[in-house]
């Protein structure tokens, strides 16, 4: 909100000049809601944020209109702070997934012809990405064959042989990658003749399914 000055001087400038324009009516209807904290105003801050941008732009241009040096120096003042903000929140920021689920995710490339399987969305842009294989996850991607349904009997049931039927479906092997952030999974459905836990490190599991649809297991 660095950029608030110019925008409150935007919204004040525009307003003795009476030059009412639907951006006004927006900051002032979300700022009351916001304010007094009425229905959905938590979705509204995002609204009130792109409705002051825009209004700190007139706010800027009629600074620079009334002193070019001032102008300048504002200019300067909200870019170095942009710059510093940014920098401090990636210094203190960690990534979403570690260095070693992404080298866990990685060996996947040297594995057969197969899907792996992402079992919540959180790892599916991760696994997609860094496995090299089609990803079956719950509805984001196109190699999902379950309902949503489905996808709810899986994380529940503890039975190998009813998860083995349920993948079965699929006509190649499957690499079922369980991350550090699945928590309360039972995993004795990946106990079973079909399936293979090829890895088991760091708090991530993997696991290869080889029943599929055609195969002689």
């Amino acid at each position: 909100m660095y950029y608030l000055p110019l925008a409150v001087s935007g919204f004040l400038i525009a307003v003795r000049r009476k030059n009412l324009n639907p951006f006004l009516f927006w900051i002032s209807v979300t700022s009351i809601i916001i304010y007094f904290q009425l229905f959905f105003y938590s979705r509204l801050i995002m609204h009130l944020d792109i409705a002051l941008t825009l209004v700190a732009g007139a706010g800027f241009y009629y600074l620079l209109k009334y002193n070019r040096v001032i102008s300048l120096i504002a200019l300067v003042l909200l870019v170095s702070t942009a710059f510093y903000a940014a920098y401090e929140l990636s210094s203190v920021s960690k990534p979403f997934v570690d260095e070693d689920e992404i080298r866990y995710i990685s060996s996947l490339q040297n594995k057969e012809d197969a899907y792996a399987m992402s079992i919540i969305n959180f790892y599916t842009p991760w696994v997609a990405g860094y496995s090299g294989k089609e990803t079956i996850d719950p509805g984001l991607l196109d190699f999902n064959k379950w309902t949503p349904i489905e996808w709810d009997r899986f994380w529940r049931t503890p039975d190998p042989v009813e998860t083995a039927k349920m993948l079965s479906i699929y006509d190649k092997p499957i690499y079922i990658y369980i991350g550090k952030k699945i928590r309360l999974l039972n995993e004795s459905k990946f106990s079973g003749d079909c399936f293979e836990k090829i890895l088991d490190e760091n708090g991530v599991q993997i696991y290869r399914f080889g029943c599929f649809k055609g195969s002689s297991d």
